[in-house]
């Protein structure tokens, strides 16, 4: 008589056991789902900061090429320009502006693409 109590004393503990390792599994699985989908959401992300840089960097080789064309000019051609808008030293000046900001933001998206690379 005491051997069966003493075995279903040791079965309710195991069941206890099994239920405790139940809930521990659970929970993990439900952190594992939490988990995935904040993968998820950072490879939607790392997309649109991919396209967004290649895009950047689109703009800035052509803004880059466009400075470079305009530095190549003969001075007549400058002068001529200059006169007939009169803005061509401040339309320089802004593209180049222009194409720092875009190298900026070029650099910007990158450390943070390498931020959440290193997240995942």
């Amino acid at each position: 008589m005491e051997k069966v109590s003493e075995q279903e004393l040791l079965i309710l503990e195991s069941k206890s056991e099994s239920n405790s390792m139940k809930r521990c599994l659970y929970e993990a699985l439900q952190q594992i789902h939490i988990c995935k989908e904040e993968i998820y959401g950072l490879t939607e992300s790392l997309t649109s900061m991919s396209a967004a840089l290649e895009e950047a960097k689109e703009q800035n080789a052509s803004l880059d090429a466009t400075i470079q064309e305009m530095k190549k000019k003969p001075t007549q051609c400058i002068d001529s320009h200059r006169r007939q808008t009169g803005h061509l030293e401040f339309d320089i000046a802004t593209m180049e502006k222009l194409s720092k900001l875009y190298s900026d933001f070029e650099s910007r998206l990158g450390e943070t693409m390498k931020r959440n690379e290193t997240r995942c």
